[in-house]
């Protein structure tokens, strides 16, 4: 489940930087970025279910 969307349609993000933390059986993950980027569309809202193959975000 996703926590929180700190993620802002045009925001950018350094690489290393967390930006989503997701829970899964009551333990939480934080994704980092992978690379500098543009967030360029946000896919997800808080509290949505997360699944194999669904997108995040698209970053540019």
């Amino acid at each position: 489940m996703v926590l929180v969307v700190g993620a802002k349609l045009g925001n950018g993000i350094k690489n290393g930087q967390p930006w989503l933390p997701l829970e899964a059986m009551k333990m939480e993950a934080i994704l980092h970025a992978e690379q500098h980027s543009t967030f360029s569309e946000i896919l997800l809202k808080p509290e949505a279910q997360v699944g194999t193959g669904n997108g995040l975000t698209v970053v540019v």
